[in-house]
C-alpha cells in the first residue's frame, strides 16, 4: 500500500476492509467540528457504528462503537496523533494534549504528581473560597447569564491555581476568552490571529509567576510542577493548556447543574447532607459509576452525561491500523471518536437522571468516559470533579429560578433570576 494519504475514493477502490459510509461529502461549520453534529449521527444510523466519509474535504473514520473507541484510545494509542488542527497545535504547543506519542509518554509521568488531589489539600481550600465568594455575589444581581457567570468563576479558579495575583484575574480571563473563541478556527483567520496574540500575552503573565515561584514557592500548581523538576518552558506550556482544559468542562457542567437543580430542588437536600471539608473530600469522588457512590457524585456524573462538553475526540492515524472487527483505518486519516454518540448507544436515554447510576451495568462502568480514556485520560479529572463538588455544596444554600438564554450556546445556557438564600 502506498505511503501517501489515500483519498476517500482511492481507499474505497483499494481497501476492501474500509468501513462503509456515504458517497456524498459532509460539511461541518468551521469552528464547530469539536461539537456533537447531526450529519455524523445520520451516517451512523444509515451505515453502522464505524463509518468512512469525506468530512470538510478530509477522508475520515468516525466511530461510536465503545469497544473500538477503547481500542484506539487505550490499546493502540501509540498509532494515533492528536487531530485538533493547526490552530490548537500552535496555541497549545508543548502542552501534553498535542505532543506526539513518544514525547507525551515520557513527559506525562513527570507532570502527573502535581495534579494528584492528594497533593492539593491547601490549594483546594483556596479554590473553595473563590467559589463561595462568587456564588455569594450572585445575590446582588437581579438576573444573570449563568454560563457567563460560571465562566468567570472557573477562570478565576484557574488563575488562582496557576498562582496569579487577584488583581490579574480579570486580565487573565479576558485573554482566555479570546483564546477559546479562536482556537478551533484555521490559522490566519481573524479569530485565530486574536487567539494567537492572546496566547503570547498569557505567556507573559504566567512566565512572571514561574519566575516568582522559583524564588518563593507557594500553594499553587506552578510551585508543585517546579518541585517535580519541570523546566520553565514545560510549566508554561502546561499552564496554557490548563486554562482551557481547567475551565471548559467546569463552566458547562456547572451551568447545566444549576439548571437541573433549579428544576429538581429536592436533590439539594442530598448534596447538603454530604458536606465535608475541602481537604477531607479529596478522595471521595469518582468518574467510574459504582453502586456506593455518594448522591453528589451521582449528580455530577448525570450532569456530565447529559450536558458534557466533549462530544468528539479527534485523532489522526500515523499508520494503517486494523481494528479488532477487521476494518482498516488508512494511514494519515482523520479519526473522530464520537463520545456523545457512544454514550447514547450505551445509556439509551441520556436525560438527566442521577438514579441511573445507582445500579450501573458493566458496559456503563467500562465505557462512560466524560474525561477520555487511556494514556490521554484527562490529567485534571480529580481537580475538575472536586471544583464541581465545591460549587454544588455551596449552591445548596440558595434557591433560584431560571429560563433558557436567547440563542443558547449549550444546553445549560440559562438566565438565572431571583437568586437568594434558601428559605428567604
Amino acid at each position: 500500500m502506498s505511503n501517501s494519504i489515500l483519498t476517500i475514493a482511492e481507499a474505497r477502490q483499494q481497501i476492501p476492509t474500509l468501513p462503509p459510509g456515504p458517497t456524498e461529502p459532509i460539511v461541518v461549520q468551521a469552528g464547530k467540528i469539536q461539537h456533537f453534529n447531526r450529519p455524523v449521527l445520520l451516517m451512523f444510523a444509515a451505515h453502522g457504528d464505524i463509518i468512512s466519509a469525506e468530512i470538510n474535504g478530509v477522508p475520515t473514520i468516525a466511530v461510536q462503537q465503545p469497544e473500538t473507541v477503547d481500542f484506539i484510545l487505550s490499546d493502540r494509542n501509540h498509532d494515533f496523533n492528536h487531530g485538533y488542527g493547526d490552530g490548537i497545535n500552535t496555541i497549545f504547543s508543548g502542552g501534553l494534549p498535542v505532543l506526539p506519542y513518544p514525547l507525551h509518554r515520557d513527559l506525562r509521568p513527570e507532570i502527573t504528581p502535581s495534579f494528584n488531589p492528594s497533593n492539593m489539600g491547601q490549594v483546594f481550600v483556596t479554590i473553595q473560597s473563590i467559589i463561595d465568594n462568587h456564588i455569594d455575589s450572585w445575590t446582588n444581581l437581579a438576573e444573570f447569564n449563568c454560563l457567563d457567570a460560571c465562566t468567570t468563576m472557573t477562570l478565576d479558579v484557574i488563575a488562582s491555581l496557576i498562582g496569579l495575583d487577584q488583581s490579574e484575574y480579570h486580565t487573565y480571563g479576558e485573554l482566555y476568552r479570546f483564546l477559546s473563541a479562536g482556537m478551533f478556527y484555521p490559522l490566519g483567520t481573524p479569530k485565530s490571529l486574536k487567539a494567537v496574540e492572546s496566547r503570547k500575552l498569557l505567556a507573559e503573565l504566567i512566565s512572571r509567576v514561574i519566575a516568582d515561584r522559583q524564588a518563593s514557592p507557594k500553594n499553587d500548581i506552578t510551585s508543585l510542577m517546579l518541585a517535580a523538576g519541570l523546566s520553565h518552558e514545560q510549566i508554561l506550556d502546561q499552564n496554557i493548556v490548563l486554562g482551557f482544559a481547567g475551565h471548559e468542562t467546569q463552566k458547562t457542567v456547572l451551568s447545566a447543574a444549576i439548571m437541573e437543580l433549579g428544576q429538581n430542588p429536592g436533590l439539594k437536600n442530598g448534596i447538603s447532607s454530604e458536606r465535608i471539608s475541602p481537604v477531607k473530600s479529596k478522595a471521595r469522588l469518582t468518574y467510574r459509576p459504582t453502586e456506593n457512590m455518594s448522591i453528589t457524585n451521582r449528580i455530577i456524573l448525570a450532569t456530565l452525561l447529559t450536558h458534557g462538553p466533549i462530544s468528539v475526540v479527534p485523532r489522526i492515524s500515523s499508520k494503517d491500523v486494523t481494528l479488532p472487527n477487521g476494518f482498516t483505518i488508512p494511514k494519515g486519516w482523520d479519526v473522530k471518536l464520537m463520545i456523545e454518540a457512544m454514550h447514547h448507544n450505551i445509556f439509551g436515554d441520556i436525560s438527566f437522571a442521577p438514579e441511573r447510576f445507582l445500579h450501573p451495568t458493566e458496559q456503563e462502568r467500562k465505557y462512560f468516559m466524560p474525561f477520555g480514556l487511556g494514556p490521554h485520560f484527562c490529567l485534571g479529572m480529580g481537580f475538575a470533579m472536586q471544583e464541581i463538588y465545591f460549587a454544588l455544596q455551596k449552591l445548596t444554600e440558595y434557591s433560584w429560578e431560571s429560563k433558557p438564554a436567547h440563542n443558547q450556546r449549550t444546553s445549560g445556557d440559562i438566565i438565572v433570576t431571583n437568586f437568594k438564600p434558601q428559605n428567604q
